[in-house]
């Protein structure tokens, strides 16, 4: 049975960083039949008596021991051994590329887990071994491929298996098995610094200065004359103070192709964009919490499933707009906030308390009630005084 993909990435997680790994649950702790040999690495295991058979194979070749058809799958069988360093060579750079992405640092618990487990079985990560009931292996076929074999519990079916030659042609037609996250923040930060709206004087590099100012006479929200529109905030019990609002569509607007940009080169790589949406645009992240994100601060329920691709009309139009959201609210959103205005307009004012009509008839009426029972238990007291003094007579 397969299990789920964000519970197992975030138990693989939480092994890695554990002291006791490989203790808490049944799937790590019991065996699993095959594997390779004990405490002996893949290849080494894979390539042991490769050496012997070759000098047998092309001694009994030579020596006219064996021909024919038999004869042709030996010499089909030594160039694939004269291949294999090759191979096993590719194969181990493409594994790498693909277990790379396990360890972003921004990966996808949405990503198939298997990989994940994999890359700590095939590198002896602490916990993954054949104590916990894992084990990988590596053969040489027929055909000249190689398989890498994983073995445990947690594999749909109890193991995993990647054939060089089908792992080198989906990375040649630009499939790849974990789908890498966009550096979303630092992508965002460029494009804040290069949309325009922000003079070069307060742009270093590709990011915008902690001091830069958006231009309060070009996005500045104005009223039907002209004049600003400004935001009251009360910032003590008696002061307040004015800022300025600004115009959020406008601000839009003139990122809008650099957003567009953006959003192109993420959709050439469709498994990035859902990716980028389970990670940030759909969990929405605040900023300041991206540097610190932990693998399970993902879009939960929002998340999409990489079943979906390629991405339907909706499903990118959503991006798109969530895309802009995120952007605003955690790049662009801090600079239209607390901008004083100049002049009296900026200055503090004191709160004074106003006291309408129709608070004084509240009042007035609060204080007619009061009087009124005040009255009547006056009157009360006197009758219960009256009755006392009869009935003493």
């Amino acid at each position: 049975m397969r299990l789920d993909n964000k519970y197992v990435n975030k138990t693989i997680k939480e092994y890695s960083q554990s002291d006791a790994i490989g203790f808490k649950i049944d799937a790590f702790k019991e065996s699993v039949n095959g594997g390779s040999l004990q405490d002996t690495p893949a290849i080494d295991a894979m390539y042991q008596g490769t050496s012997q058979e070759y000098a047998d194979l092309t001694q009994a070749l030579k020596s006219g021991k064996i021909s024919g058809a038999e004869g042709q799958i030996a010499q089909n069988r030594l160039r694939a051994l004269d291949q294999a360093p090759g191979v096993t060579k590719n194969f181990l750079e493409n594994l790498y590329s693909v277990f790379d992405g396990t360890e972003e640092k921004y990966y996808d618990p949405n990503n198939n887990y298997e990989w994940a487990l994999v890359n700590k079985i095939f590198k002896g990560a602490p916990g993954f071994g054949e104590n916990q009931g894992y084990s990988v292996e590596m053969k040489m076929k027929e055909d000249g491929s190689q398989d890498l074999i994983a073995y445990g519990k947690p594999f749909d079916g109890g193991e995993f298996v990647v054939n060089s030659a089908s792992l080198n042609d989906m990375l040649e037609a630009g499939i790849e098995p974990v789908s890498v996250t966009p550096d979303i923040p630092t992508d965002m930060q460029a494009v804040a610094a290069s949309s325009g709206i922000f003079e070069d004087s307060m742009i270093e590099g590709d990011k915008l200065k902690p001091s830069a100012l958006l231009d309060i006479d070009t996005y500045a929200l104005r009223g039907p004359g002209g004049e600003f529109q400004f935001e009251e905030v009360q910032i003590n019990d008696k002061q307040k103070r004015k800022f300025h609002k600004f115009d959020k569509d406008k601000i839009l607007q003139k990122v809008d192709p650099f957003l567009r940009a953006e959003i192109a080169g993420i959709m050439e790589n469709e498994s990035s964009a859902v990716a980028a949406w389970n990670m940030f645009i759909g969990s929405k992240i605040t900023g300041e919490e991206d540097a610190q994100r932990e693998i399970d601060a993902t879009a939960g329920d929002n998340s999409w499933s990489y079943d979906i691709l390629p991405l339907d009309a909706k499903h990118k139009r959503d991006f798109y707009e969530g895309y802009k959201e995120y952007f605003f609210d955690n790049y662009l959103k801090a600079f239209t906030q607390n901008i004083i205005p100049e002049g009296a307009a900026g200055a503090i004012q004191e709160i004074t308390v106003e006291t309408t009509t129709d608070q004084l008839k509240d009042i007035g009426s609060k204080l007619n009630k009061k009087n009124q029972l005040f009255y009547d238990e006056v009157l009360n007291n006197m009758a219960s005084k009256r009755a006392a003094a009869k009935t003493n007579e």
